[in-house]
């Protein structure tokens, strides 16, 4: 089970840093996920979280909509095999993947203006991340 949270916690962060880097605001007002050709096949290194991106594009985004996305996602990589014992709702409420969920959510607001700056490709978010989460600061706030 410890495997399964630390992989849905890195799945949520993804999904996160797609929504940091690539939603933005239409002309209608709402929000969409944009990427270019050059951006989506970046993406497919991800393989298959690459599929958490064509679940939001050319939708009208909002936080009902997001969630539906991972939680379709979660449940089709997770659960398809064990209907009955749902692994994706044990590990969401599991403690462990709320206390990273935190310490990831303390994380970017703690970098917000260095994440503005430029995209950062998502292995070196995770690795930025990482590491200061073993850092000094990061384990008072753990």
């Amino acid at each position: 089970m410890q495997k399964t949270i630390k992989e849905i916690s890195k799945i949520l962060r993804f999904e996160f840093w797609l929504r940091f880097y690539f939603v933005q605001e239409t002309d209608d007002g709402t929000l969409q996920l944009v990427l270019d050709k050059d951006e989506l096949q970046k993406l497919q290194k991800y393989r298959p979280w690459d599929e958490l991106a064509e679940g939001l594009y050319g939708k009208a985004l909002d936080p009902q909509v997001c969630q539906i996305n991972i939680s379709t996602f979660l449940n089709r990589h997770f659960d398809e095999q064990n209907a009955k014992n749902s692994v994706v709702a044990h590990a969401l409420d599991n403690k462990e993947l709320q206390k990273e969920q935190h310490l990831f959510t303390v994380w970017a607001k703690l970098h917000e203006k260095a994440l503005e700056e430029k995209i950062w490709d998502f292995d070196h978010w995770e690795n930025s991340f990482t590491l200061w989460q073993k850092s000094d600061a990061g384990e008072q706030i753990a």
